[in-house]
């Protein structure tokens, strides 16, 4: 009885230990970690990112596994899109457990129970993405009320119109890749364009305007929310295959 008594004081010790000791050892390979996952990404981080690893217990750690990883960065980059704040977050994580501990090259992939990234865009950012697509000289984009509205001028029939599309931007089907800028409505000096002007317009720009090409970029993200915010753009993915 008394050899219990010790042998359950001494694992209780360990336990202890471990809550103490294994949080820093698996923040620095978590950090490795999520350099991995925002890899394929093309994630750079111009002043650096914040990283946040738990798991509880703490002793979960030696066995390579970690509730949630988090990755935080403003700015950021993801692809050639600048991004004002970007969110990894990966949950029920499991990793080389003798990487966790020894630091050394891990032997077997990473698995990600779930992951998402979360992309917050800036007005400033999607208007230089439109001026890139929408041959408007002087275009700015307005983003508010849920509703996207790109000002500009564009010489049509011989004269030059100060012209407001006004649309919205989501997610292209079927594989979720793609973003697009939807033409909802056309006006002209404040009005709704003439049908000549709207079908005029249209034949330049099209009803939509990509924005942003996850298969051209090769970035491995599959566009799940896009919600247009005052004077940002926030945009929810996972990952291809996930």
């Amino acid at each position: 009885m008394k050899a219990l008594g010790c042998l359950l004081v001494a694992v209780i010790l360990v336990v202890a230990v471990a809550e103490i000791t294994l949080p820093s050892i698996a923040q620095q390979a978590a950090k490795a970690e999520a350099e991995k996952m925002a890899g394929p990404l093309g994630a750079s981080f111009p002043l650096g990112a914040k990283v946040e690893v738990k798991s509880v217990p703490a002793i979960k750690y030696v066995a390579g596994y970690i509730d949630t990883l988090t990755l935080r960065a403003s700015p950021a980059r993801v692809g050639s899109v600048e991004v004002d704040t970007l969110l990894l977050e990966a949950s029920r994580v499991s990793i080389d457990p003798v990487s966790v501990m020894t630091g050394r090259p891990p032997t077997r992939p990473t698995k990600y129970g779930s992951f998402r990234a979360v992309m917050i865009v800036t007005e400033g950012t999607i208007t230089k993405k439109a001026q890139e697509v929408i041959p408007l000289a002087g275009s700015k984009v307005t983003l508010a009320g849920g509703k996207a509205r790109v000002s500009g001028s564009l010489p049509i029939l011989g004269r030059t119109y100060k012209i407001d599309i006004v649309g919205g931007i989501g997610i292209a089907p079927p594989d979720r890749k793609r973003l697009f800028f939807f033409i909802d409505q056309i006006e002209l000096d404040g009005r709704p364009a003439s049908a000549v002007i709207n079908a005029a317009v249209r034949q330049v720009l099209g009803d939509k305007v990509l924005l942003f090409d996850a298969v051209r970029e090769r970035i491995p993200l599959i566009f799940q929310e896009v919600s247009v915010q005052p004077e940002s753009l926030r945009i929810i993915a996972g990952l291809e295959n996930q």
